[in-house]
């Protein structure tokens, strides 16, 4: 028997509370990082009647085949099909087709920003910054003394606990994946065949455009955007527990949930989301209120909105997903302006006794429109030593990266660095001090910045083609995205995949 190391990237931003930081990374580093490359590009073909997009890739380290320890590469696509990639052999190991189980088959209104397809992207439970877990199994057979050996079929270990009923920890020890298909049915999919584990069943609208899951124990959550097929944008979650699986709805007064990742989940369950009304606010205030939610019922427990209402609010920003995160012995969330602004606040009171009062405010030094107002979600890491922590927001243009510090006894934030022009950055990746992020813009480029300068430390050049989309993902020496283009591309380091070259 042999003990293997392995990382995941269970889902968005890395994991419940969003912080993008890829923890337990070590092939990665700043001196081997100048030899990253593309080692291939997964096309995942075309589905009939689908769009070309694909959701942002997950990576589940640690599987246990009939063929040893695989790292699997999940993603789905528009075509209701969820895909398993070997990532070491980038070859197929499975894959799924959703059936469409709703009553109304068509969508009542088709747009751009409702182009149908797999609702969501797929998700796991876990963080990317816990530590990185051991595995310890046979990973070469033993020998059978000359005899034929039989595999397994189709892998092993065999299910060591029944999935009916459903025990705490059932899902996690089985990887279980989380995704919705376009009939808004929640598929829970088993990581080494993708059938379901348990049978699908209702979660959001059919035709839903579900901007993010996240799981938490075993809650499930997902936020939708775009008011997809008339229904109002909302935040829906279930108890994967309960025998009713009554689905819990929380939706804003107006608009929607700031940012790519929809919500941040805290040590506690609490759900942190940014909407554009506070509690109280007239029809047709706005400014950007960030809301603690209870985890199994979404009852609204705080919330924090700034003084100032928003003249010019536009309700179609993106926005910037809060992020939440422990320092000092407390947990703090950092949230962001749609002027460009940061809001520090302390999870135990999110905004004072008058719900308007930050721990520390960090206004925007601009306040044109242009330039103002962060996208996507944060990034954040801390050094273990120094219990120095950073935070990494996108904007339009490039990355601004800040550092939280403590002066007299009080929090504060400070401006640390901002890059060089990236177009549409998506969310930065933290990995051995450095920060991944990728322009989804003109030209399509990967690039690694020193997470404490800003200095460009590689580039990717010419090497992608096609349109990339969503978030990185990193893991166990490799980066990974998705195109439009059907594609996922994977890049590491050659040296350290040499069985790519044996193909």
């Amino acid at each position: 028997a042999i003990t293997l190391l392995a990382a995941d990237w269970p889902m968005q931003n890395g994991g419940p509370e969003r912080n993008g930081w890829a923890r337990s990374e070590h092939l990665l580093t700043k001196t081997s990082v100048k030899n990253l490359a593309k080692l291939y590009a997964y096309q995942a073909g075309t589905s009939s009647g689908a769009s070309s997009a694909l959701t942002s890739p997950i990576v589940n380290g640690n599987l246990i085949t009939y063929i040893g320890f695989k790292e699997m590469l999940i993603f789905g696509d528009g075509g209701n099909r969820v895909f398993s990639v070997d990532a070491d052999l980038n070859k197929l190991i499975w894959k799924t087709d959703l059936p469409f189980q709703a009553d109304q088959s068509k969508q009542k209104s088709s747009r751009q920003a409702c182009a149908g397809g797999l609702a969501s992207q797929v998700a796991m439970a876990g963080s990317s910054s816990a530590p990185m877990h051991f595995a310890a199994a046979a990973a070469r057979l033993p020998a059978t003394g000359g005899r034929p050996f039989r595999r397994p079929s189709p892998y092993f270990p065999p299910l060591w606990q029944s999935v009916y009923p459903l025990h705490p920890d059932t899902l996690t020890q089985l990887n279980a994946l989380y995704t919705v298909s376009s009939d808004g049915f929640l598929h829970i999919l088993n990581s080494s065949t993708g059938e379901d584990l348990i049978a699908a069943f209702q979660f959001v609208p059919p035709h839903a455009k579900v901007t993010s899951l996240n799981v938490w124990e075993n809650m499930i959550y997902a936020t939708t955007a775009d008011n997809c097929d008339g229904y109002r944008n909302a935040l829906y979650a279930v108890n994967l527990l309960t025998n009713e699986k009554q689905v819990v709805v929380f939706a804003p007064e107006n608009g929607g949930f700031a940012g790519s990742a929809g919500t941040a989940i805290g040590r506690d369950g609490t759900v942190y989301v940014q909407v554009t009304q506070a509690p109280g606010d007239k029809p047709g205030v706005s400014r950007d209120a960030v809301l603690a939610l209870t985890p199994r019922d979404l009852k609204m427990k705080d919330y924090f909105a700034p003084g100032r209402i928003l003249k010019h609010a536009d309700l179609s920003r993106p926005g910037i997903t809060p992020i939440v995160f422990s320092w000092m012995g407390k947990e703090m969330v950092v949230a962001g302006g749609q002027d460009g602004g940061l809001y520090l606040l302390d999870s135990k009171s999110l905004g004072g006794a008058d719900h308007h009062t930050p721990v520390f405010e960090l206004p925007s030094k601009t306040r044109k429109r242009e330039d103002a107002g962060f996208r996507g979600s944060f990034s954040s890491w801390q050094d273990v030593d120094t219990q120095q922590r950073w935070i990494y927001a996108p904007n339009d243009r490039g990355i601004a990266a800040f550092k939280l510090t403590s002066e007299n006894g009080k929090p504060t934030l400070a401006p640390l660095w901002t890059s060089d022009e990236i177009a549409a950055p998506a969310p930065v990746v933290i990995a051995n001090g450095m920060a991944f992020t990728l322009s989804t813009g003109a030209p399509p480029t990967l690039y690694a910045l020193d997470a404490l300068t800003g200095k460009e430390i590689y580039s990717s050049g010419s090497a992608i083609s096609g349109h990339p989309q969503g978030a990185l993902a990193v893991a166990n020496g490799r980066i990974y995205f998705s195109t439009h283009e059907n594609t996922v591309y994977c890049f590491g380091l050659s040296n350290e995949n040499t069985q790519l070259a044996e193909q």
